[in-house]
């Protein structure tokens, strides 16, 4: 999704309509929380890669 998109922001709910509900919140929460930072709380929360220092 960031390749594609790289000026977009990773949320839960935008990842989960990119990939069409394939997989339950709770199981997206958990991999992205594997493999991203999160940022902010509840409705404002947001991912970045890590590693990936061009966002902030």
């Amino acid at each position: 999704m960031k390749t594609l998109f790289p000026n977009d922001t990773i949320t839960l709910s935008r990842l989960s309509e990119w990939i069409g509900h394939a997989y339950t919140p709770s199981k997206l929460r958990r991999l992205l929380n594997v493999i991203c930072h999160s940022h902010g709380d509840k409705k404002g929360r947001h991912y970045t890669l890590k590693g990936d220092n061009t966002l902030s």
